[in-house]
Parts: C-alpha cells; sequence; structure tokens
C-alpha cells in the first residue's frame, strides 16, 4: 500500500510537465541557460547571461538541473527533478525514524504522514533548494544520532560531506543542521566524548558556513520595522499548511489530529523514553528560532516561517513514538489512518493543481508565436491563491522553451543568492508585481519597446502601449503575445538571431 500510494504521487509529480509552481518555471530556466554555458560555451544564451561557478548555496541545485536539462532536455528535466524534490522529504522521515529505532511500520507511517508535509506551501512555491536543505538536514540529523548509538568513521565522513553539499543547496541547512547538532549534544543519552565526537565538528563547520554568508548582498540588509508585530507574526504559523481551501485544510489537519490522538492513551509510557524528549527538544529549538528570526532579511522573503518545517518532521515523529510503542491494533490503525490522509492529499493536490497545469499549458503554446533567440517582457497580473503566485514567473518559459531573454529571472544582478548566475546587461524594467498593485504606475512604453521584441501577458488584457500589437490571444482572451512594431512603417520588427 506504501509503494502504491509513493507511485500515485511519482505519477502526479511527472503529469505536471508544466510545473505549476510559483518559483518552479523561475529555477529552470535558469538551469536552461547554465547547462548552454557550461556545456555549449554559451551559444543561445552568451550575449544576455554570465555564468561564473562559485561554491555557494543554491549552486548545487542548479548544476544537478542543469545536468537533466542537457542529458533530457527542460521539459523532462523540470517534473523530473520536482519529483526527486517532492520524494527527498518523505524518504528522509523514515530514515529519521529508523535511525531513532522506530519499527518498519512506524518509517512507512513517516513516508505517508511525509507526503502530507511534503507537498506544503514551501512546495507548492516552487522552494525546491529550501525543500532538499530540510531534508538533508533530516538524514544528517538521523545520522548523527547513529554516530552517538555507534560510531563510525564512515559514516562521520558522510555526515561532513553531506552538510558541505546540503549548504550548497541552500543556507537553511548549516542552520537546521547546527540547531539539531546542539540538541543531540544536550539531549541525546549516549556518553558525553561520543556525542561530542558525533556532533562537535558538524556543529563548529556549520556556524563557520553560516557566518560566512552573512554578508552576502541577498541578506545585506535588515526587515522593516512593522513585520514584528507580534500578531502579525503570529498569524503566519499554521501559513505552510493553509495551502488550498479552507474545507480541505481542516479537513487533512482533523484527520492528522486524530492519528495523533491515537498516541495519547500511551503518552505516560513513552514521556519516560529520552527519544520523546530528544525530538521535543528539537521541535522547541524550531520554534524558538521561528520566533528569533525575522520575517524578512535584505532581498530574502519569508526567512521565519522556513523553520517550521523542520519543526513539523520533530512533531510527526513524536506523534509516531507512542504509536510505535503501543499494541498492534493501534499501529494498523494509524498505518491505515496515515495511507487515508496520504491518498485524500493526493486527491486535493490534483484538484488544485491539474487546472493551473493545463493554463500554463496553453500559455506555453502561445508563445510558440515567438521567434527562437527574442527578448520577452511578461507580465502576470494574476493574482494569488493563499499567497501562492502560481503564474508569477510563468514568463520564464519563454526562456526554456524560446530561448528567449526575460528579465526576471533569479540572479545575483538582482539580488538573489545565486550569485554565480548574472546578466551581461540588467534589463530595466518595474518590478514584477507591477501589474497587480492596486494604483500600478504608468508603463515606460518607449523603454519596454527598446529593450524588448514582444510581451507575453496573462489575466491583463490591455498593456496601454502602442508600440506593441497583438500577436495571439488565447480562447478565453485572458492571455496574449504581443509583438513590437515600427512607429513609422507600423511593421512588426522581426528579432535578430542570438549569437
Amino acid at each position: 500500500m506504501t509503494l502504491m500510494v509513493a507511485g500515485a504521487y511519482v505519477l502526479l509529480c511527472l503529469w505536471l510537465r508544466n510545473l505549476p509552481f510559483q518559483d518552479a518555471a523561475n529555477h529552470l530556466a535558469r538551469a536552461t541557460v547554465m547547462a548552454d554555458a557550461l556545456f555549449d560555451h554559451g551559444t543561445r544564451f552568451g550575449q544576455w547571461f554570465t555564468v561564473t561557478l562559485s561554491a555557494t548555496p543554491y549552486v548545487l541545485g542548479d548544476l544537478v538541473l542543469a545536468v537533466l536539462v542537457k542529458l533530457t532536455g527542460p521539459s523532462i528535466a523540470g517534473p523530473l527533478w520536482n519529483t526527486l524534490v517532492f520524494a527527498a522529504l518523505p524518504v528522509s522521515l523514515a530514515y529519521f525514524a529508523r535511525s531513532l529505532g522506530l519499527s518498519w511500520l512506524a518509517a512507512s507511517m513517516a513516508f505517508l504522514l511525509g507526503c502530507l508535509d511534503g507537498s506544503d506551501w514551501y512546495f507548492l512555491m516552487g522552494y525546491q533548494s529550501f525543500q532538499l536543505a530540510v531534508a538533508l538536514s533530516v538524514v544528517v540529523a538521523g545520522n548523527m544520532i547513529r554516530q552517538c548509538d555507534d560510531p563510525s568513521s564512515q559514516r562521520f565522513v558522510a555526515i561532513i560531506v553531506m552538510i558541505i553539499c546540503g549548504y550548497l543547496v541552500h543556507l537553511t541547512t548549516v542552520l537546521f543542521v547546527g540547531t539539531m547538532a546542539g540538541v543531540i549534544a544536550l539531549a541525546h543519552t549516549a556518553p558525553l566524548g561520543r556525542r561530542v565526537r558525533a556532533t562537535g565538528l558538524p556543529l563548529v563547520l556549520c556556524a563557520v558556513l553560516l557566518v560566512s554568508n552573512m554578508q552576502q548582498p541577498a541578506l545585506a540588509s535588515g526587515p522593516p520595522g512593522h513585520h514584528w508585530e507580534l500578531v502579525w507574526k503570529g498569524s503566519r504559523v499554521l501559513a505552510p499548511w493553509l495551502r488550498f481551501n479552507d474545507v480541505s485544510n481542516l479537513l487533512l489537519i482533523a484527520a492528522f489530529s486524530g492519528v495523533a490522538l491515537l498516541g495519547l492513551w500511551n503518552w505516560k509510557g513513552v514521556a519516560r523514553d529520552p527519544r520523546c524528549w530528544l525530538l521535543a527538544a528539537s521541535a522547541g529549538a524550531f520554534f524558538v528560532m521561528w520566533s528569533a528570526l525575522p520575517p524578512d532579511l535584505g532581498s530574502v522573503s519569508y526567512v521565519d516561517v522556513r523553520a517550521l518545517e523542520p519543526m513539523s518532521c520533530c512533531f510527526l515523529l513524536l506523534v509516531l513514538l507512542p504509536i510505535d510503542l503501543g499494541p498492534l491494533r493501534v499501529k494498523v490503525v494509524a498505518w491505515v489512518a496515515s495511507a487515508c490522509i496520504a491518498a485524500a492529499n493526493l486527491c486535493v493536490l490534483g484538484i488544485d493543481l491539474f487546472p493551473a497545469d493545463a493554463r500554463i499549458g496553453m500559455y506555453r503554446e502561445l508563445l510558440r508565436v515567438v521567434p527562437e533567440g527574442a527578448t520577452v517582457f511578461p507580465v502576470s497580473a494574476a493574482r494569488p491563491e493563499k499567497k501562492i503566485w502560481r503564474f508569477l514567473h510563468a514568463g520564464a518559459w519563454a526562456t526554456t522553451d524560446r530561448f528567449a531573454m526575460t528579465p526576471y529571472l533569479f540572479s545575483g544582478s538582482i539580488n538573489s543568492p545565486m550569485e554565480y548566475f548574472r546578466y551581461v546587461r540588467l534589463p530595466q524594467v518595474p518590478s514584477e508585481f507591477w501589474p497587480i498593485r492596486p494604483h500600478p504606475p504608468a508603463l515606460d512604453c518607449d523603454s519596454i519597446a527598446q529593450q524588448f521584441q514582444y510581451v507575453a501577458m496573462i489575466d491583463k488584457r490591455d498593456l496601454g502601449c502602442a508600440n506593441f500589437v497583438s500577436v495571439a490571444t488565447s480562447a478565453d482572451g485572458s492571455m496574449s503575445i504581443l509583438r513590437r512594431v515600427d512607429r513609422e512603417t507600423g511593421a512588426g520588427v522581426e528579432p535578430s538571431a542570438s549569437r
């Protein structure tokens, strides 16, 4: 049954070929450019982008995705990478459960409930590197526990390698691993010397890597003061699990609460188990981290709520511990309930994501009128759903599918953490959020016309620029492609071929 549920999730992720996850298309477009730079000498994108590899966060995930793009093409690489990202967290939770000495049945429940945890708001936002960082942190924590129980030089080397790899995936790896190392050093029951040897060097390594990155431009400035308001910050505690409509959210949360209640009868017995205190201390440490972190830091958004993801992982295993110590009938009921929750969550994901995937597919079809090597200005006025802007980065498909230059790819040029990826000449454009502001400023049509040959619009009927004329429109009129015209002749201006 567990394998059937896992297979169904894999099929869902692979089926969503248009990546209806907020940032996912942007990451795939960047990887497509990097694949061109690393393997084809910048033949298609060299005039617009530069790639200078460095040992910084995000680079490892981008390199793996770029290799997949080169081997399979972006249309396969994107869904395949997204599938691997999704699967990483449920698998890591099952591994962590076994590291704690839980049964295989409990590990199976950890996987099934991990499918719910792994498809939360972070996944739908397309925070792929962050999702991998959480999974790597959980695996490293499991290995540090194993190292305390049964020291091994090979395992210790693996811990160090995973920390370095995790750092190259996302900076939060060292923050989360460092926190878990501190908790394990204090709360594990192994002899003190063994705990120090298992967690000391990982903790120092995490501290060094974290401090060395605090001066990067993306983190250079602090958050606005109003973000510290207690009520505003407290309202975000449940945000990662409020994904779709209120009914489905409440039903899934209620179902998970039912599983948690199955273990309450054995709570007095499990309270004497040192693993209980280890997990409770870990969850508490991440809650304190959430309380202390600012909501935004520099150009990086949603900083504090990221600590809630590892906190939920610890809480999930804390729920499973008393169930695993109970009688077989309780474990079987909990396992069946976990499978039903995973299946229900799969249905909710499909109902929500398939229409969005189909709509982005229509958008990609419209983009076929854009010649390869053009310059495209994407405009999305689509509104968010539960703070998920599904179509915000849909314009990045012009880069992936048509090898076009688009201005909103995450890069060091706009103070994103990807310092190794930059524009040769940063386009002068308004914020990508300008179309949805209550009173959007007037667009500088002449500037846009000087820089771009095409405009790709979603949910905006009129650009308000005489410099562009429509060349393709969707059947419902919600999406259109505009082409720049010559003011003197009124003829469309065709793009020159990219070098």
